[in-house]
């Protein structure tokens, strides 16, 4: 990611890049740590930036998304195949249910 910001002129001096941590949670607070209350734009999968916006903000932290890896589909025409099972409806199930999931258990342990 930092190689791509840096293609659309990034400079290096303005990247944080934080790579110790083992999960969003670990994350939040280690970034917190080392920005304070400055802003900053949270990368992160579409699907995944809901959970991980409430993550940071329980941390009085202050993030711009900035989503990306959209899985939707917009427009095209809609017709009954659309709705057969196939691979690729079977992981977007599973990674709309992980999210789901994890925001369930972060809810529970009140880290958002």
């Amino acid at each position: 990611m930092a190689r791509a910001a840096a293609l659309f002129g990034v400079d290096k001096a303005d990247l944080v890049l934080e790579v110790e941590s083992h999960d969003t949670a670990e994350q939040d607070r280690l970034i917190a740590a080392r920005i304070g209350s400055d802003r900053f734009l949270l990368v992160t999968s579409a699907l995944h930036m809901p959970r991980s916006v409430a993550l940071f903000e329980k941390q009085e932290l202050s993030p711009i998304p900035a989503p990306t890896d959209y899985l939707a589909h917009q427009g095209g025409e809609v017709h009954p195949g659309r709705h057969w099972p196939t691979a690729e409806n079977l992981f977007l199930t599973q990674v709309a249910v992980h999210e789901y999931l994890a925001m369930i258990w972060a809810a529970m342990r009140g880290e958002i």
